[in-house]
Order: C-alpha cells, then structure tokens, then sequence
C-alpha cells in the first residue's frame, strides 16, 4: 500500500508579460502518466491582493487536491494485456531465441 500524501503547497509573487504582478499557486497532482508519478501545476490567483489572500486560495485548493492524490489507482494492465502486448514487446526487444520464446507460452 502506498503512503498517503499530503501537501501545502507554495504561493509565488510573479510578474506577468504586461508588467501586472499576480499571485500562482504551486502544487503536485498525481500522473499516472508521468515518469516520476507526478505533475507540477501552477495555478494563478488573480483576485488575490496579498500573501494572506493567495495562502488562503491555496489552502482551499490543497483541500480539493490532497484526497485526489491519496485515491487509489486503477490497475493500468491486466495479466492478458501485460502478456500480449508489454511482454511481447520485452522479448522482441531483448532479442530472445524463438525455442525460448516457445518454452514461455
């Protein structure tokens, strides 16, 4: 069983290309997809005036994120899918022998 994870996040002061400063809020979501198992987000928060405001806006959005990262993930392959698609491609890659490649089946 995985850790659950838990974030706070972090609040950035930026200045956009029209000179306009804007508070972002950056966070992590889980990504299946991704080679490490997460995705950087940065959100911005343009009614935020202050720090106080963007921390605000932060702690609600980690309340919407933190459960979504902790959700179990869904298995990605089945036995059959990982044999007759990844497996087959592992052999072909590792350039197997076709009497090994028999014995396995």
């Amino acid at each position: 069983m995985a850790r659950s994870s838990f974030q706070r996040g972090s609040v950035q002061l930026r200045k956009r290309s029209d000179g306009e400063e804007v508070w972002v809020l950056r966070y992590r979501v889980r990504d299946p997809n991704s080679e490490k198992g997460w995705k950087e987000k940065t959100e911005a928060v343009p009614e935020a005036e202050t720090r106080k405001e963007a921390l605000i806006a932060l702690s609600k959005r980690m309340v919407e994120i933190n459960p979504q990262n902790n959700s179990p993930r869904p298995l990605a392959v089945t036995f059959e899918g990982f044999t007759s698609s990844l497996w087959q491609a592992y052999v072909q890659k590792k350039q197997i022998k076709p009497s090994t490649v028999y014995s396995y089946a």
